[in-house]
């Protein structure tokens, strides 16, 4: 008899096109004595034939189009009716005669069998179709094996395989699944497995999820597997979270699979020994070679002592490997910090902007005067490493006090070292909090002549009845644990630093700029350019280290005190500056 759907896991050169991206890294793994579970392959010829004797593909692909459901694109409706349209028809005797005799020369009577499904489209290096298509595990018997193999022709039509085409720009009409179908291996324990850090994209770190039971609870999410990071070279394990494992899929008994609760002993023990781990790890990186030392991300399975590789496929959108790069400031700055005007600026600078907006705009006062340097060793302000930017700390006080702790030799010194610093600190923050009368009575008229009328006289009786001292420092200065409430605390003080801003600052900014826009850039010669770009740098720099970044601060500050006052005094209602801020218009917009 001729065989035309079928073929063996041994076959030599087999194509995606014929058996897919799972069948073909199969056939690779298997012609390189991995070991992976006997079964055969049901090519693409055999889905396509089905398609084309029951008049399916013109019916197909005028339904896998999307809908608008409010703003979101929709495939549902489309996939529902395409998979109707597959589960509706029987195979022919032709095909569904081969799958019985590849079958039956499987070890056992009616032996189980995990089903998969195996695109023409999928596994690629940069697409992944991992979970889009379905898997069906624990299948016995001929008449089960050829439903669930209809039902895997017709998960290449779910939602999320419709879609993912459709994202990137994969014709509908050119895809064609085949299917794997494997021996069932009862896994004691499976998982996946990376070469290759994929959240990092760090090379030398192995990744692996283990759990006990069959790897589709891994790999599906349902529970908290083991984590293990191994470091490639020497296969000794870097770093290990021993996961929950509260449940763990299992074969059921007739067909398909059960979810089972894992004992209370077994949650808290590793789901792999040391010796597993070190023969996982080496037999993954042998499988990463046989695909020319692309990073793989692998599925597993241990059962009765035996590793078997499920299946292997590159891992898609992997980081580039992270640079090695230290991180020690360029004398004579020491300590650095990320605040201030640096909090505008999160990303790497380019040089041009080290150079000429640290270095000089942010170093340069009026009419080109170079700052002053108060920093111990000398030097600006703001320097970079590795291209971010950063504030010096290089404050004598703050060096004085750095000396002092690491001259401490016990822990109880540098203990007491910071409990003298924390005690400078409070004595600080009291010696703000004391009272400006004038001020704090002018920022209590402002909230009266807001209050209504029933508010008002309900403020008055509790001010009578508070005995309190001095009512408009505790109004505006309220006893608290935040330390936010005394800076940016005084109205008028604020509403001089927004004026200045308003009057002064920013026009000088503008004005700048607007001076700039009247030559004609591509007459200009290159002297006149990067006198320009110098100035427009330095009136930059001048506007942030004057009033700008003072006015911008007392907008974070107020709102600050809000949070803190709404987090303090109505905690239940969770409250944010937020809910009443919304929509108001800002005097520094």
């Amino acid at each position: 008899m001729t065989v035309k759907y079928i073929m063996s896991f041994d076959a030599k050169d087999v194509s995606l096109e014929i058996i897919g991206g799972k069948g073909k890294s199969l056939a690779r793994m298997t012609s390189a004595n991995i070991l992976v579970p006997t079964g055969f392959y049901l090519t693409t010829s055999a889905y396509k034939d089905f398609v084309e004797e029951n008049n399916l593909q013109k019916a197909i692909l005028n339904l896998a189009k999307p809908e608008i459901i409010g703003k979101t694109v929709s495939f549902d409706s489309a996939s529902k009716n395409i998979q109707d349209l597959i589960r509706g028809e029987e195979l022919s005797d032709e095909i569904a005669n081969e799958i019985r005799q590849a079958y039956n020369t499987l070890n056992g009577q009616n032996p189980a069998v995990a089903v998969r499904s195996s695109a023409n489209a999928e596994d690629l290096p940069d697409l992944s179709f991992a979970g889009q298509q379905d898997t069906y595990l624990n299948v016995s018997g001929d008449k089960a094996l050829i439903t669930a193999i209809r039902d895997c022709w017709a998960s290449l039509w779910t939602p999320r395989a419709i879609s993912y085409r459709h994202q990137m720009g994969i014709k509908q009409e050119t895809v064609a699944m085949a299917v794997v179908v494997q021996i069932m291996v009862p896994s004691d324990v499976s998982g996946i497995l990376f070469t290759a850090n994929p959240v990092t994209g760090e090379r030398s770190e192995i990744i692996i999820n283990s759990s006990f039971g069959l790897g589709e609870a891994v790999v599906g999410g349902q529970v908290t597997p083991d984590s293990y990071v191994v470091d490639r070279k020497t296969l000794t394990v870097k770093e290990s979270i021993i996961g929950p494992k509260a449940q763990k899929i299992i074969s059921s008994d007739k067909q398909g699979t059960i979810l089972q609760d894992v004992s209370e002993h077994e949650r808290n023990q590793s789901s792999l020994s040391e010796k597993s781990l070190k023969e996982l790890t080496s037999v993954a990186l042998n499988v990463e070679q046989i695909f020319e030392g692309v990073p793989q991300d692998i599925e597993w399975a241990i059962s009765s002592g035996k590793l078997w590789m499920l299946q292997s496929r590159p891992i898609t959108n992997l980081p580039p490997q992270p640079i090695e790069v230290t991180w020690e400031p360029t004398p004579p700055a020491k300590i650095l910090a990320r605040r201030q005007i640096i909090e505008n600026i999160p990303d790497p600078c380019s040089p041009l902007f080290d150079e000429l907006y640290l270095s000089e705009g942010l170093e340069t006062k009026a009419k080109g005067v170079k700052r002053k340097s108060f920093m111990t060793g000398g030097g600006p302000l703001f320097v970079t490493v590795n291209g971010y930017a950063y504030q010096r700390f290089d404050f004598p006080q703050v060096v004085s006090l750095q000396k002092e702790i690491d001259k401490a030799s016990t822990e109880e010194e540098e203990e007491d070292i910071k409990a003298r610093v924390e005690q400078k600190w409070e004595e600080m923050i009291e010696k703000m909090k004391k009272s400006d009368p004038k001020m704090e009575q002018h920022d209590l008229n402002l909230f009266l002549v807001e209050l209504s009328t029933e508010d008002f006289k309900a403020f008055n009786e509790w001010a009578k009845k508070a005995d309190i001292k001095d009512i408009a420092h505790e109004v505006t200065m309220p006893e608290s644990k935040h330390p936010t409430y005394v800076a940016g605390n005084k109205t008028k003080d604020n509403e001089n630093q927004i004026k200045e801003w308003k009057e002064k600052t920013m026009p000088e900014l503008l004005a700048t700029g607007e001076e700039w826009r009247k030559i004609n850039y591509r007459a200009a010669p290159d002297e006149d350019l990067l006198r320009g770009i110098c100035e427009l740098t330095i009136a930059g720099g001048m506007y942030w280290t004057s009033n700008g970044s003072h006015s911008f601060g007392i907008a974070k500050a107020t709102d600050d005190q809000l949070q803190a006052f709404l987090r303090e005094n109505l905690p239940d209602h969770h409250f944010t500056s937020g809910h009443f801020l919304s929509g108001f218009k800002s005097k520094t917009l």
